[in-house]
């Protein structure tokens, strides 16, 4: 179908292309394309937001699947059916407690970019939207083609650094991969050479994974080793880097850390362990062995004697100190 009709027909809030089966009257797609952009729009009135993406998309190479909803009802089960990679939210479609609504709506989307339309009288809100998650606003009386290009390519291009973010993420415990965490430690150790700055590197092996595999089968294994990742992200602040290297062997990266405490993250990291050991007594206790490191920056300091951990390869330079502080498996 040509991209040139939006939205001909409502039934229920939801915008249908009459005479298309049940599942495919849910979208209108604009030039043929294997992979086009989901785009939902909730807009309430005259359809202006996508009216702008049709005609902006109506020709070249790009591609639009495009959604179109006018009540609030309908939204979430929409959002859940067509998988949007971008969501324009009319603020007219909340008349009462609007931010309330987008930020309980965010929780939703947390990884799609929201931008929010609205009037020029509602500016003011607009701009309060962008401390409850939305991405961008556009305010309807100044809308048009150059300025929704403008805020979908910064939608595209968050969702391209996204997609980059996943690929460093371990699939299973959602904390980093080795690939993650080396691009992210070789980032923190410049950080720390211009700051002349301190790091603490911890490295913690699940000694029982296969023990556990075998006893209590392989969910139960799986499980523990969330489970261990859970451990390391509770113990430790928001700003460290948390990474699965292996099937069993995980690591932090702590930043701006005096040398006194590789020993208190390893002390923080037995009580955390204990805790958890109690609520897993039916499927096991994690045994964890654990050494830290402590590395400053200053002149000459090689970083790859702090890496040493976690990789077998670097040789050990006199660099650093470390601090092996289980020798014996954590119980």
């Amino acid at each position: 179908m040509a991209s040139g009709v939006v939205c001909p027909r409502k039934e229920d809030g939801i915008s249908r292309v009459a005479g298309m089966s049940s599942e495919s009257s849910w979208r209108i797609f604009g030039s043929a394309r294997a992979k086009k952009l989901r785009v939902l729009v909730a807009e309430s009135g005259s359809g202006i937001i996508a009216r702008l993406l049709e005609s902006l998309y109506s020709t070249g190479t790009d591609a639009l699947e495009l959604t179109c909803v006018s009540s609030e009802v309908v939204l979430v089960p929409t959002l859940r059916l067509v998988a949007p990679e971008v969501i324009f939210l009319d603020l007219a479609l909340f008349a009462a407690e609007p931010l309330v609504a987008l930020r309980d709506l965010r929780r939703l989307t947390v990884n799609i970019p929201l931008i929010l339309v609205a009037h020029a009288a509602d500016k003011e809100i607009a701009e309060q939207s962008l401390k409850e998650g939305a991405m961008n606003y556009v305010l309807k009386e100044h809308a048009d083609e150059n300025t929704l290009k403008r805020v979908v390519r910064g939608a595209l291009e968050r969702n391209t650094v996204a997609g980059l973010t996943e690929l460093l993420r371990d699939p299973q415990t959602d904390v980093y991969n080795r690939e993650g965490f080396l691009a992210l430690a070789q980032r923190a150790v410049h950080a720390a050479q211009k700051s002349r700055g301190q790091l603490v590197l911890l490295n913690a092996q699940l000694e029982n994974l296969s023990a556990l595999r075998e006893e209590f089968g392989p969910s139960a294994a799986d499980q523990s080793v969330k489970d261990v990742a859970e451990l390391l992200r509770g113990a430790f602040r928001r700003t460290d880097v948390v990474a699965r290297l292996g099937e069993s062997e995980f690591a932090v990266l702590a930043m701006d850390a005096a040398e006194p405490s590789a020993a208190v993250m390893v002390q923080r990291v037995e009580k955390h362990l204990a805790a958890m050991n109690q609520a897993r007594a039916p499927w096991g206790s994690l045994i964890l062995r654990l050494n830290a490191k402590f590395w400053r920056a200053r002149e000459g300091a090689d970083a790859a004697e702090l890496f040493s951990l976690v990789d077998p390869g670097p040789l050990r330079q006199s660099t650093g100190k470390e601090f092996t502080l289980r020798e014996e498996a954590t119980r």
